[in-house]
């Protein structure tokens, strides 16, 4: 062996894939003399490197999951708002028109249709809707009586902002009395 040579150990030389002159390898100036890679080392390292893809991916997946559930819950939570707030705002328009006709029977001045509205009842509505939308932990945007009827539009923060989203949840919803009496079918 030449002065500064090191001998490589047959397992060494297995484990990185080389061959030394005398061990099976084709010698100096041959193709197994070192100067080629066998294909273990190649390769080596690259279970890792798919692991760590795979574990983005995954993550990835489970943070879009998380977010779109939560946008999902964050809408059927506005929905509901929206509902209940209603409902609370056609029920304060209904007791204000049951006190006119109360007053209209004892002979004092009573307010009818849009007049009502105009006197105050209009804000009493919106005024008991944004109440019961906060309790919600909504954020009541439109509130419209007309008639005996409330249309409200709230919105629900969704507590993040993913860049390019909406960061609120929108519900609406109508009530009133029905538009058909008692005993008649639904159109």
């Amino acid at each position: 062996m030449p002065a500064g040579e090191r001998r490589v150990s047959s397992r060494a030389a297995d484990r990185w894939g080389t061959s030394t002159a005398g061990e099976g390898g084709a010698g100096e100036g041959g193709a197994a003399s070192g100067a080629s890679v066998g294909s273990h080392g190649r390769e080596r390292g690259s279970g890792t490197v798919l692991a760590v893809g795979l574990a983005g991916v995954l993550f990835t997946l489970l943070v879009a999951a998380v977010t779109l559930l939560g946008v999902v819950a964050a809408t059927h939570r506005a929905a509901a708002a929206a509902d209940l707030a209603a409902l609370a705002g056609a029920q304060a328009l209904a007791e204000a028109q049951t006190i006119a006709g109360a007053q209209a029977l004892t002979g004092e001045p009573a307010l009818t249709g849009e007049q009502t509205l105009a006197g105050g009842q209009a804000a009493a509505a919106c005024h008991r809707a944004d109440v019961i939308a906060r309790a919600h932990e909504a954020v009541l945007v439109e509130c419209s009586p007309r008639g005996a009827e409330v249309r409200i539009r709230v919105q629900v923060p969704l507590g993040y902002g993913p860049p390019g989203l909406p960061t609120f949840a929108r519900g609406a919803a109508r009530a009133g009395p029905s538009p058909v009496g008692p005993g008649e079918a639904m159109p």
